[in-house]
């Protein structure tokens, strides 16, 4: 049986592709904000931590388009 021709199976990655997109979209955006606004302070283990966070989210969402040959 192939799964990947289901309307259902379809439905759900094009809504994991969106989801995936704002919350990446979202934590990128907070980053930048976060970053523009303390600007001049040193950097601490929490936005190093949360800047790590941000790239794997990032990166997940890039691998898996390229794994679908999307």
């Amino acid at each position: 049986m192939d799964y990947t021709s289901n309307r259902k199976v379809k439905w759900m990655r094009w809504a994991a592709r969106i989801i995936g997109i704002i919350v990446a979209g979202f934590w990128v955006l907070s980053l930048i904000a976060s970053s523009i606004a303390e600007f001049g302070t040193p950097i601490i283990l929490k936005g190093i931590i949360l800047g790590v966070l941000v790239a794997i989210n990032t990166a997940g969402v890039i691998i898996a388009w390229r794994r679908e040959n999307f």
